[in-house]
Protein backbone atom coordinates (compact mmCIF):
# COMPACT_ATOMS: atom_id res chain seq x y z
CA UNK A 1 0.00 0.00 0.00
CA UNK A 2 1.19 3.53 -0.68
CA UNK A 3 -0.28 6.99 -0.42
CA UNK A 4 -1.04 9.62 -3.06
CA UNK A 5 -2.49 12.91 -1.89
CA UNK A 6 -3.64 11.35 1.36
CA UNK A 7 -5.37 8.42 -0.38
CA UNK A 8 -4.11 4.92 0.24
CA UNK A 9 -3.61 2.87 -2.90
CA UNK A 10 -3.48 -0.93 -2.68
CA UNK A 11 -1.43 -2.49 -5.43
CA UNK A 12 -2.08 -5.97 -6.74
CA UNK A 13 -0.86 -8.92 -4.71
CA UNK A 14 1.25 -11.29 -6.83
CA UNK A 15 2.07 -14.86 -5.80
CA UNK A 16 5.42 -15.91 -7.32
CA UNK A 17 5.89 -19.70 -7.36
CA UNK A 18 9.21 -21.22 -8.40
CA UNK A 19 11.65 -23.67 -6.82
CA UNK A 20 14.61 -21.47 -7.85
CA UNK A 21 15.15 -19.22 -4.81
CA UNK A 22 17.38 -16.75 -6.67
CA UNK A 23 14.85 -16.43 -9.49
CA UNK A 24 11.99 -15.74 -7.09
CA UNK A 25 14.09 -13.10 -5.33
CA UNK A 26 14.87 -11.30 -8.59
CA UNK A 27 11.20 -11.36 -9.63
CA UNK A 28 10.06 -10.24 -6.17
CA UNK A 29 12.52 -7.34 -6.18
CA UNK A 30 11.40 -6.29 -9.67
CA UNK A 31 7.73 -6.38 -8.72
CA UNK A 32 8.25 -4.55 -5.44
CA UNK A 33 9.99 -1.72 -7.31
CA UNK A 34 6.76 -1.41 -9.31
CA UNK A 35 4.84 -1.29 -6.01
CA UNK A 36 3.25 -4.73 -6.26
CA UNK A 37 2.74 -6.69 -3.07
CA UNK A 38 4.65 -9.97 -3.45
CA UNK A 39 4.25 -13.37 -1.81
CA UNK A 40 6.71 -16.17 -2.65
CA UNK A 41 6.34 -19.96 -2.60
CA UNK A 42 8.81 -22.64 -3.71
CA UNK A 43 6.57 -25.60 -4.53
CA UNK A 44 2.94 -26.27 -5.39
CA UNK A 45 1.86 -27.20 -1.88
CA UNK A 46 3.35 -24.08 -0.30
CA UNK A 47 1.77 -22.06 -3.11
CA UNK A 48 -1.70 -23.45 -2.37
CA UNK A 49 -1.25 -22.61 1.32
CA UNK A 50 -0.21 -19.01 0.53
CA UNK A 51 -2.95 -18.70 -2.09
CA UNK A 52 -5.55 -19.86 0.43
CA UNK A 53 -4.53 -17.07 2.81
CA UNK A 54 -6.44 -14.86 0.38
CA UNK A 55 -6.07 -11.65 -1.53
CA UNK A 56 -3.93 -12.96 -4.40
CA UNK A 57 -4.69 -11.03 -7.59
CA UNK A 58 -2.38 -12.95 -9.95
CA UNK A 59 -0.06 -15.97 -9.86
CA UNK A 60 3.31 -16.29 -11.62
CA UNK A 61 3.84 -20.03 -11.74
CA UNK A 62 6.67 -22.35 -12.70
CA UNK A 63 5.39 -25.71 -13.89
CA UNK A 64 8.38 -27.97 -13.22
CA UNK A 65 9.04 -28.09 -9.45
CA UNK A 66 9.80 -30.84 -6.98
CA UNK A 67 7.11 -32.20 -4.65
CA UNK A 68 3.97 -30.61 -6.08
CA UNK A 69 4.16 -29.21 -9.61
CA UNK A 70 2.59 -26.13 -11.11
CA UNK A 71 0.04 -28.41 -12.78
CA UNK A 72 -0.98 -29.71 -9.35
CA UNK A 73 -1.34 -26.12 -8.11
CA UNK A 74 -3.61 -25.21 -11.04
CA UNK A 75 -5.83 -28.23 -10.44
CA UNK A 76 -6.05 -27.45 -6.72
CA UNK A 77 -7.03 -23.78 -7.01
CA UNK A 78 -9.29 -24.08 -10.04
CA UNK A 79 -11.64 -26.32 -8.05
CA UNK A 80 -12.61 -23.33 -5.89
CA UNK A 81 -15.38 -21.20 -7.45
CA UNK A 82 -14.37 -17.96 -5.69
CA UNK A 83 -10.85 -17.95 -7.13
CA UNK A 84 -11.41 -19.72 -10.41
CA UNK A 85 -10.83 -16.49 -12.34
CA UNK A 86 -7.56 -15.46 -10.66
CA UNK A 87 -5.08 -15.07 -13.54
CA UNK A 88 -2.23 -17.59 -13.67
CA UNK A 89 0.78 -16.85 -15.87
CA UNK A 90 3.02 -19.85 -16.43
CA UNK A 91 6.77 -19.16 -16.48
CA UNK A 92 8.94 -21.99 -17.74
CA UNK A 93 12.26 -22.67 -19.40
CA UNK A 94 10.62 -25.64 -21.13
CA UNK A 95 7.54 -24.32 -22.91
CA UNK A 96 6.79 -27.10 -25.35
CA UNK A 97 3.46 -27.30 -27.16
CA UNK A 98 2.36 -29.98 -24.67
CA UNK A 99 3.28 -27.83 -21.66
CA UNK A 100 1.45 -24.83 -23.10
CA UNK A 101 -1.65 -26.86 -23.99
CA UNK A 102 -1.78 -28.50 -20.56
CA UNK A 103 -1.27 -25.14 -18.81
CA UNK A 104 -4.16 -23.55 -20.73
CA UNK A 105 -6.37 -26.59 -20.14
CA UNK A 106 -5.71 -26.26 -16.40
CA UNK A 107 -6.65 -22.59 -16.37
CA UNK A 108 -3.54 -20.57 -17.15
CA UNK A 109 -4.26 -17.32 -18.98
CA UNK A 110 -0.77 -16.89 -20.47
CA UNK A 111 2.67 -18.48 -20.76
CA UNK A 112 6.03 -16.72 -20.73
CA UNK A 113 9.27 -18.51 -21.61
CA UNK A 114 12.29 -18.17 -19.34
CA UNK A 115 14.48 -16.27 -19.60
CA UNK A 116 12.45 -13.13 -20.23
CA UNK A 117 12.95 -9.41 -19.87
CA UNK A 118 11.41 -7.60 -16.92
CA UNK A 119 9.59 -5.29 -19.34
CA UNK A 120 7.84 -8.30 -20.92
CA UNK A 121 6.67 -9.52 -17.54
CA UNK A 122 5.49 -6.10 -16.39
CA UNK A 123 3.60 -5.55 -19.64
CA UNK A 124 1.87 -8.89 -19.21
CA UNK A 125 0.98 -8.14 -15.58
CA UNK A 126 -0.69 -4.91 -16.60
CA UNK A 127 -2.91 -6.88 -18.99
CA UNK A 128 -4.26 -9.06 -16.21
CA UNK A 129 -4.31 -6.91 -13.05
CA UNK A 130 -5.90 -3.52 -12.77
Amino acid sequence: MFFIGGLSIQMAKILVVDDDVEFTQVIADTLKKERYEVVVAHDGQEAVEKFNEGGVDLVLLDIHMPFYSGYWFCEAVRKKPKVRRTPIIVLSAVLTDDVIETAYNLGACACLPKPFRSKELLRMLKEYVH
